[in-house]
């Protein structure tokens, strides 16, 4: 299919379970995301974004948040939609060019977090501790994802997966950093003294 008529497919040997994802749709939630995870096709005729939420439950809501053919696109759909406050997960081959005013908020994520996370991130999706807004590129990269087995437990491979899947592995990434437990804000406590006459 591939070959005949450039049709990508899923796959029967993918990270997940056939409809898993499918399941999981729900609308986006209201307020900014926490979450931005960008990366690039390894072609790099793609750059990709997906956005994260956590919910006052704490799962997880994700979404795409951007498809552009080069990386001066992708820096053009940060600068132009990233909420002030938002942590953007970037690749170490786009820390060079990341503007100053987004340095402080980027960490860099790439294969070694890949293989940290690909198991939890399942797990919380089969757990159904996960929710998105129904993507068809998104589920079409989640579909194909392949994961083989490493040391820390497996991590989504683009060399098995029979198709782009970038969107996937941004995904993970998305996931995993906004599914962090956040710090409770604590009730300030006010103290004084009284002047002594």
């Amino acid at each position: 299919l591939r070959a005949s008529v450039n049709l990508w497919i899923t796959t029967d040997r993918g990270w997940l379970p056939n409809g898993t994802w499918e399941k999981l749709v729900a609308e986006p939630p209201d307020g900014p995301e926490l979450v931005w995870a960008c990366d690039a096709a390894l072609d790099g005729l793609r750059h990709v974004g997906v956005r994260a939420w956590q919910l006052d439950d704490g799962r997880v809501h994700v979404d795409t948040a951007f498809v552009v053919r080069s990386e001066g696109e992708m820096w053009e759909a940060v600068a132009t939609s990233l909420p002030a406050r938002t942590t953007l997960a970037i690749t170490p081959q786009f820390d060079l060019h990341t503007p100053a005013h987004l340095r402080s908020r980027r960490t860099i994520v790439g294969y070694s977090e890949t293989m940290k996370w690909t198991g939890i991130v399942r797990n919380l999706i089969l757990d159904g501790k996960i929710t998105h807004s129904g993507s068809n590129q998104l589920a079409e990269h989640m579909a194909r994802a392949v994961a083989a087995p490493t040391r820390f437990g497996m991590a989504l491979q683009s060399a098995r997966s029979p198709g782009p899947i970038e969107l996937a592995r941004c995904a993970v990434w998305a996931i995993a950093l906004a599914s962090r437990t956040r710090p409770r804000a604590r009730a300030a406590v006010g103290t004084g003294t009284r002047k002594q006459r």
